[in-house]
């Protein structure tokens, strides 16, 4: 026997409604349970430890930012190009991690400096770079004339005799005005760009790519320490500048811990921007080789250096000759596989370690 159920209008009309109220009352319910947004290590642990406040980057335009602030009740600390960096408490920072508007969480981390311990000599034999100024063959010399490279750091004194007229634009993402009262910064630069001496003792002592133009993008303070979004901040802002100023290349001698997957990671997304523009991004690894007791550290490169978009360099110890088969890689220079991605790092080296003999100047790029 075969029962025929019969839907009038009205009974379909009252079913359907039934299901769509169902749906409408799961939805949210399955959504909180199943989205949680991914965040750094370092703010989980500040979710374990109940701390009061800490600032977070979170990404999207300035109303996605407004819109989060609005909906949590947050302060805004700082707009940036790709987000922005709120403050919340251990509740807040929970309820964010819920939200759907949100894949993933970062901390507004400091940076560091990482500093130069110095050079070996002779430097330019030791990595060629006197073979590139003289030419060889059918290559033509070259000094770096040509190329703008943006000097992410401390700042520049511009007064420098080395750095006299190559600084072609400032700009202080600490609130200064740019000069260097650190001394990391201009160190690197005059690494990069230095002029040379003018007496006999001192015409030796040039950058490597001495006719290169410098932009000085402050971002760390009086003490070599900043923030990540600083750090973002600059790296975009020379990705908006670069046919303005013909900027080439970004060098990144500063560092934070990695405290989740570079894809995760607000600065590394930077540095991942500034290469698809056509940018070579130059990070350091770090100074993180070795424990107190001279333990070797496994996966010390720090942040941006973690990301493959960037040329991480780490330090080579010459033993003080221009002879390359005596060269090892500096006992403190930090060395991968990366934490999170297991990426093999660093991709090169170059002289770092005082000379032996006598100091002349630091390596660049580490």
């Amino acid at each position: 026997m075969t029962t025929h159920i019969r839907l009038t209008s009205r009974t379909f009309a009252r079913a359907a409604f039934l299901t769509l109220a169902c749906a409408s009352v799961a939805a949210p319910v399955y959504g909180q349970h199943q989205h949680k947004a991914r965040v750094s290590a370092d703010l989980a642990d500040h979710v374990a430890i109940g701390s009061a406040t800490v600032e977070v980057i979170v990404d999207g335009d300035r109303a996605a930012v407004d819109r989060l602030a609005q909906r949590y009740n947050l302060t805004v600390k700082r707009y940036m190009r790709s987000g922005g960096v709120v403050r919340v408490n251990v509740g807040q920072l929970a309820a964010l991690q819920g939200d759907v508007e949100l894949d993933h969480l970062s901390s507004d981390v400091k940076y560091h400096s990482s500093s130069y311990t110095g050079a070996i000599d002779p430097i330019d034999e030791g990595i060629g770079a006197d073979q590139v100024w003289a030419g060889a063959g059918e290559l033509r010399r070259l000094s770096g004339k040509g190329v703008t490279v943006a000097v992410v750091d401390s700042g520049i004194d511009p007064k420098h005799n080395a750095l006299k007229n190559r600084v072609l634009y400032t700009v202080d993402f600490t609130g200064g005005n740019g000069i260097d009262r650190f001394g990391h910064g201009t160190h690197v630069a005059a690494i990069i760009a230095g002029q040379p001496g003018q007496t006999p003792d001192t015409r030796m002592y040039r950058g490597v790519a001495s006719g290169a133009y410098l932009v000085n993008l402050r971002v760390l303070d009086n003490n070599g320490e900043g923030t990540a979004s600083s750090v973002i901040e600059a790296v975009d802002w020379a990705i908006d500048h670069r046919r303005e100023y013909n900027i080439r290349v970004i060098n990144l001698s500063l560092g934070a811990p990695v405290l989740q997957p570079y894809r995760d990671d607000p600065v590394c997304a930077a540095v991942e921007r500034a290469v698809r523009a056509g940018i070579l991004v130059v990070a350091a690894a770090g100074n993180h080789g070795k424990a107190a007791d001279g333990r070797a550290i496994i996966g010390g490169i720090t942040s941006p250096g973690n990301s493959p978009y960037a040329v991480t360099v780490g330090a080579l110890d010459t033993n003080g000759s221009a002879e390359r088969g005596d060269d090892t890689v500096a006992t403190f220079s930090s060395h991968g596989p990366t934490l999170f991605d297991l990426a093999l790092k660093p991709d090169l080296v170059a002289p770092g370690v005082t000379s032996r003999r006598r100091k002349r100047r630091g390596a660049c790029c580490r």
